[in-house]
């Protein structure tokens, strides 16, 4: 009875409404075809008014202009985090977008392995962690809910994936080994000396990976899959690093601190055995329903730790000068003068619409803050518009800069290129043709020199 109720209800709503389409010739958002029928009108995405201004990503930037190399807060004054309290940060927008970055580049190289990304919760009953409660000790953070039934904040997550495995593949089949899974989350660790550093965190980002198989032979062949693929991301990342061994089934990744003359470890990677898999009671099943232990490895990397190296190993006296593929933005555009904006934000709308992911500086700022600004949070391509380059004759970088420029962007190009939402938003809007023909200055983050170029090459460099 109900659902002919709905039929006939449903039915009477089409018929007023295509009779009110059909008198009106029009309803907002549809255009009328034939016997009053309402059809959907595509709209371009330049039909919608968005704000294009980055003003507020900045709002993190310290107004300070000294030397932030060899400062602890160096990761403070390019308004990449603040500190809320020893232990706990915020990252800001700026150092988001270079987070986003480092996690694109694990993404892909995790894909490259045919690692599978998974979600893990963070709150875990009490009983998930037992055979190494007495391991985390008091660094385990344990709350009560309102039924009294006890959770822990998680601290890793080997037991809960092998929980996870056991209850989406059961029984899990020879067949189905290696399993490669990996995830980036939230963990919590109750530190006793908590800083304000993200050495000793209570709340940190980690991309933690696991691999499952079914002997010890195939774990030790992945184990150096994994550990290439590692030292793979933060050679990437050009990050000066130390693979340092401890014993036969472990290694620990560190990073030189300039500022603190001292390493960090920023990665971890362990060979576990079988020994987590059978309290978990993870096991696979080989011919005739035999039952067999699983081995399990372990690879961490600190996520906000790579932040903090990064900032650290490539700071100087003007900020951070980060490579491209870490940068938070390709490329700025800053106009010079007020009869600029214009050309500004064609060259903007130009680079954004070829994939370069772009900063328009738009601020009532006087020029040299805004110069000073995009070197401080670490831009590589700096591209200044004014009526003065027109009148300047062509200069470029030397062959063996230019060449390093280009190798920069292409490395950086193959993780992020078409990745902005900037890209979505602006590749139906029009542009004219003159704007490729005008000349505007370039410098770049990581070379002296400013040059004045064709609005063309801009795109090539970046």
């Amino acid at each position: 009875m109900l659902p002919t109720v709905l039929v006939r209800c449903l039915f009477f709503i089409q018929s007023v409404y295509c009779c009110v389409a059909f008198f009106s010739r029009r309803v907002d958002g549809f255009r009328v075809y034939k016997a009053g029928i309402p059809k959907l009108v595509t709209r371009s995405h330049a039909d919608y008014n968005w704000d294009v201004s980055h003003d507020n990503e900045l709002f993190g930037v310290a107004e300070s202009r000294g030397d932030v190399s060899g400062n602890r807060n160096n990761l403070r004054k390019p308004g990449i985090l603040t500190h809320m309290s020893p232990g706990i940060s915020t990252v800001l927008p700026i150092g988001k977008r270079i987070v986003n970055r480092i996690e694109r580049v694990i993404h892909v190289e995790m894909s490259r392995i045919g690692a599978k990304e998974v979600e893990l919760p963070m709150l875990l009953s009490s009983d998930t962690i037992n055979e190494r409660r007495n391991e985390f000790g008091r660094e385990l953070f344990s709350l009560t809910d309102r039924n009294g039934k006890h959770y822990d904040l998680c601290p890793t997550c080997e037991e809960l994936i092998c929980r996870m495995l056991d209850k989406a593949l059961s029984p899990l089949s020879k067949r189905n080994l290696p399993i490669y899974l990996y995830q980036i989350g939230r963990k919590f660790r109750d530190e006793a000396r908590p800083c304000n550093s993200n050495m000793r965190c209570r709340e940190f980002t980690m991309k933690d990976a696991y691999s499952f198989h079914s002997d010890k032979d195939s774990a030790a062949m992945d184990y150096n899959k994994f550990k290439q693929a590692y030292e793979r991301i933060f050679t990437l990342l050009e990050l000066s690093f130390d693979t340092v061994t401890i014993g036969d089934t472990e290694h620990e990744f560190r990073a030189m601190l300039p500022n603190k003359k001292t390493l960090m470890e920023i990665a971890h990677i362990f060979q576990l055995g079988n020994a987590i898999t059978t309290e978990a009671g993870l096991k696979y099943e080989a011919e005739g329903r035999t039952k067999h232990p699983v081995y399990l490895n372990s690879y961490g990397i600190g996520i906000h730790r790579l932040l903090q190296a990064a900032a650290s190993q490539h700071a100087d006296s003007e900020g951070i000068r980060l490579p491209q593929i870490i940068a938070p933005y390709d490329v700025a555009v800053i106009p010079c003068d007020e009869n600029s904006e214009e050309a500004s934000a064609d060259i903007y709308t130009l680079l954004s619409q070829r994939g370069i992911d772009t900063f328009l500086d738009t601020r009532k700022a006087p020029i040299n803050q805004r110069v000073s600004d995009m070197m401080n949070i670490g831009i590589p391509h700096i591209v200044y518009v004014s009526s003065v380059y027109t009148e300047k004759a062509m200069s470029c970088p030397n062959e063996d800069i230019t060449m390093k420029i280009i190798e920069g962007s292409k490395k950086s190009n193959y993780y992020h290129q078409y990745q902005s939402p900037t890209y979505s938003l602006l590749q139906d809007k029009e542009i004219p043709d003159t704007i490729q023909r005008i000349n505007v200055g370039y410098s770049h983050r990581s070379f002296p020199g400013e040059y004045t170029i064709p609005v063309p090459n801009c795109a090539t460099a970046a």
